[in-house]
């Protein structure tokens, strides 16, 4: 019975941290889409992912093609021959999710701006097969970000990042 009722009582706790999930992602959403420009939608997006999640830095690459402007703060065009472009080629190459502990050079070409050293990180490829860009979340917690850890929210956030930008950019 004991090990019966643990049992529930996680089950319900995960049941808890996963509808709190589901909502936080619902307000992501609704920021994302009710921003009236660029800007906006980085803006929502840190605030979002700072405040309902956690995550200490983000930031966003979208290719150089797709748009070259440098003056949103946390959003970067991905220039083909750039130092971060470099740093995360075989990212680049693949598109395949990475999450786990990050070195320190890529995490400062990643999050230039972040205030106490970054240790994980999730970066996320942005439409995939078109190869739009990618989304990075950086934590001050090693442990944060883990190599096997469940992609569903990672991806559902990229979608979302994906249609944001693609509304804004034409």
């Amino acid at each position: 019975n004991l090990k019966l009722e643990d049992r529930l009582a996680r089950l319900l706790e995960t049941a808890a941290d996963n509808e709190k999930r589901a909502a936080n992602v619902h307000k992501l959403a609704r920021t994302l889409i009710r921003a009236p420009s660029l800007a906006a939608v980085v803006a929502g997006l840190r605030g979002c992912m700072k405040e309902d999640f956690g995550i200490d830095e983000v930031t966003i690459g979208v290719n150089a093609n797709v748009y070259k402007r440098h003056d949103i703060e946390g959003f970067v065009p991905l220039e083909p021959e750039s130092a971060l472009v470099r740093a995360f080629e075989n990212f680049i190459r693949t598109r395949l999710i990475e999450c786990g502990t990050i070195e320190a050079e890529r995490a400062r070409l990643l999050f230039p701006k972040a205030e106490q050293p970054i240790l994980s990180a999730a970066i996320v490829p942005l439409e995939k097969e078109k190869n739009l860009g990618l989304v990075a979340l950086g934590s001050r917690e090693a442990g944060r970000f883990l190599p096997r850890q469940g992609k569903l929210f990672l991806e559902m956030t990229a979608e979302l990042v994906a249609a944001a930008l693609r509304a804004r950019l034409g």
